[in-house]
């Protein structure tokens, strides 16, 4: 699916299990459905309304199950496993980055030649990745557990399609809002930094943490956002 398809599945799913009325009951996270499963058995799931959710923000909560363990996934577990895959699995950072960028345009990817596409060693993350992602958060909550694993291609990209069509909710670029622009923003500038462009993992975290919008670099190109609708 496509970004425009899965939007309209979302709100059919919203619908479905009457978003709008456990909303106004406060009743929070009532409802856990399945939106993806992936090839080694993994569901991707959204659990809602989520503690920011409002009439006119549906928030949601994106989980991911494997081997019978359920955690949440946030915008920072992406970016450590970014990082992860390739300072310690050996990825191709520049192909990773151009995937990333195909991905931002259009949803619509064949994950298994992806796969193909991106050879790496898949290793759990090191302590020291998951410390520093850690010291990122500087005391705000930071779920090691979305961590505790390397995601497959296809964990982490479907994972990323369905984090990041939040922010088209509830910030539509329609309306001159970022959308995903935001979240790409970010596990972009984690490519730039294992580039070698200066900046740190940190740094990257705390942009994704920060409730505003940040500053673009003036070191990095942020051309991508063209061919995001």
């Amino acid at each position: 699916m496509n970004y425009q398809a899965s939007l309209s599945h979302l709100s059919s799913l919203f619908l479905k299990h009457d978003f709008k009325g456990h909303q106004v009951n406060n009743r929070k996270h009532a409802v856990t459905t399945e939106v993806d499963r992936c090839q080694n058995g993994s569901i991707i799931s959204i659990t809602f309304p989520g503690y920011k959710a409002t009439s006119e923000k549906p928030d949601y909560r994106v989980d991911i199950t494997r081997d019978g363990v359920t955690t949440s996934l946030s915008h920072a577990n992406i970016i450590v496993d970014i990082f992860n895959k390739c300072i310690n699995g050996g990825m191709s950072i520049a192909n990773l980055g151009q995937a990333l960028q195909d991905q931002a345009g259009n949803c619509a990817l064949d994950y298994t030649e992806l796969a193909k596409l991106l050879p790496y060693t898949p290793v759990q993350p090191s302590k020291e990745l998951l410390a520093e992602a850690k010291a990122a958060h500087a005391g705000k909550p930071y779920n090691e557990r979305g961590n505790s694993w390397d995601l497959t291609i296809e964990e982490l990209f479907k994972s990323i399609k369905w984090i990041v069509i939040q922010e088209d909710i509830n910030y539509p670029i329609s309306k001159g809002y970022l959308g995903r622009k935001m979240p790409y923003g970010r596990y972009l500038e984690a490519i730039h930094v294992l580039q070698g462009k200066g900046h740190s993992l940190q740094e990257v975290i705390q942009r994704a943490l920060s409730h505003f919008r940040p500053q673009k670099w003036a070191d990095m190109s942020y051309d991508f956002e063209a061919n995001i609708r």
